[in-house]
């Protein structure tokens, strides 16, 4: 899920292939990390909110999704879910794949 500043004031949460978040709850916060504004956004994904004090905007909907905007910088990426995950899973096979090759090599040397 992604933050992108549509114009002063005014932000759109969407996903990777730019379907936007319909159920995303936008919090805006200020410089000392104080919560001064929060609200969901509309059928298109879109929240406005008071730019003067607004420093960090985060947007979290009710399926785990997560995306920060901070003002002046932009997004702050996390890394893709599936090719995040599909590396975990290699690892874990490759380590599960040596474990196997050793303790196959152990029986052969023993026997």
């Amino acid at each position: 899920m992604y933050i992108k500043t549509v114009e002063e004031g005014k932000i759109r949460v969407f996903f990777d292939d730019d379907i936007p978040n319909q159920h995303a709850e936008v919090t805006v916060y200020d410089e000392a990390e104080n919560e001064i504004a929060r609200g969901k956004v509309d059928d298109e994904g879109y929240y406005s909110y008071l730019e003067e004090e607004a420093v960090v905007l985060v947007a979290k909907d009710n399926m785990g999704h997560r995306a920060e905007y901070v003002i002046g910088v932009g997004m702050r990426r996390s890394f893709p879910r599936i090719p995040t995950i599909s590396a975990v899973l290699i690892i874990f096979v490759l380590i599960a794949a040596v474990f196997h090759y050793r303790v196959k090599k152990r029986r052969r040397t023993t026997e």
